[in-house]
């Protein structure tokens, strides 16, 4: 990984390693289970050894198996994807360990709640179940003339049937449908089959009832989604981006006829993220969808434009604001989009404090100018700083 110096704002690594492990890669870290058991039963033990100790095994872990990574890449960016792949080691271990030692305790004492074993059903049923209307007209026609109780002979023997005349690239098909109905139905039992939505609004839990559904439970738990799914896409996903200039900047691409409407949405997509900051790879689409005119600049999008994820916008609305973002490119004003990141909750709380007290000067007298002067200058010498230390 190379941290060469250059001229001008540094570049933007080409590539984010995708971590998803390989079959050689989970057997490796297999045969380090026991050992990471045995950190937790050592007299000395602290905690937080255990990450150390996975921390460890990741070195040896990158020299195993040669790790690529990003080249050129930001020391920052570097020390992000160490730090994803350290917790996802460490997570693995920690998986195993637990699932292990819930297993032992099973076989020794039985479960407390007793769960029944989930069964799915098998291809041939999923299949004739998907008949619809079809399949209750032949098992009707199948039954004439013979008494109820004999529908649990025919049935079998229509399924059987039927399963037969489908061509052995349909069944191959259903058999795959039936093993993840199977995973599905494990999923459910080990989960209590109980689902929760713990984010709102107005706090991190989502205990009380909305009459807005839409405003007050859709939206949310779509801003949510997206914020969730863009820290996975940090972590695990592999994403090309795009070229940049001789300065490190991104610089979008003219459109092709043959691109299709997801594709130039994942180019919009990732010329902003690269825009927003070369310290994430992706912007908090969320909040910027929520309140653009804190975060744009005027004239950035189009007039009216309803600024979001371009995975989610219209094809109108991609073409839109990619035509829009090419005129500016072509002007040298595609690099004046954001005006600033949103500031941390330290900054905030600190001018909230400040408007509180030149809100209340005038109603308390105990209320000093001093007291609002001295917190003014904290504010900016702390602005300064922050802008010494990003330019």
């Amino acid at each position: 990984m190379s941290n060469a110096s250059v001229s001008g704002p540094p570049s933007f690594p080409q590539k984010v390693e995708d971590i998803i492990l390989t079959a050689a890669q989970v057997t490796w870290l297999e045969a380090q289970v026991g050992p990471f058991r045995q950190v937790f039963t050592q007299p000395t033990y602290k905690k937080g050894a255990g990450f150390d100790w996975a921390k460890q095994r990741w070195v040896e872990f990158q020299n195993e198996f040669n790790i690529c990574k990003p080249e050129p890449c930001l020391p920052n960016v570097s020390l992000q994807i160490n730090a994803v792949w350290e917790k996802k080691i460490y997570q693995f271990f920690k998986n195993r360990k637990n699932k292990l030692e819930r297993t032992s305790a099973t076989r020794s004492s039985g479960p407390v709640l007793p769960l029944k074993a989930p069964r799915a059903d098998p291809a041939a049923e999923l299949y004739v179940q998907s008949l619809g209307k079809e399949f209750t007209r032949l098992f009707n026609e199948a039954m004439e003339g013979l008494p109820s109780t004999q529908n649990v002979v025919v049935r079998p023997k229509l399924r059987t049937k039927l399963w037969a005349e489908l061509p052995p690239e349909q069944q191959q098909e259903w058999q795959e449908k039936s093993q993840n109905a199977k995973q599905l139905l494990i999923v459910n039992a080990d989960a209590g089959e109980t689902f929760s939505i713990t984010h709102a609004p107005d706090g991190p839990h989502f205990q009380s009832n909305h009459i807005d559904y839409q405003g007050q439970v859709y939206e949310a738990w779509q801003n949510f989604a997206l914020e969730a799914h863009a820290m996975q896409a940090q972590k695990e996903r592999t994403k090309t981006l795009l070229k940049v200039d001789h300065q490190g900047y991104p610089r979008l691409p003219p459109g092709e006829a043959s691109w299709s409407q997801m594709h130039y949405a994942n180019i919009l997509k990732a010329f902003f993220d690269q825009l927003w900051s070369p310290k994430q790879i992706t912007a908090p689409w969320a909040k910027l969808s929520q309140n653009p005119s804190k975060y744009l600049r005027d004239g950035s999008i189009p007039p009216d434009f309803k600024f979001r994820d371009p995975g989610i916008m219209s094809l109108f609305e991609v073409a839109t604001l990619y035509d829009h973002t090419l005129q500016r490119q072509a002007r040298g004003e595609h690099l004046d989009i954001f005006i600033h990141q949103a500031p941390s909750p330290k900054r905030r709380t600190r001018k909230a404090k400040i408007q509180q007290l030149l809100d209340n000067r005038n109603y308390d007298s105990d209320i000093d100018e001093g007291d609002v002067s001295s917190e003014l200058t904290g504010v900016e010498e702390l602005e300064q700083a922050l802008q010494q230390n990003t330019a």
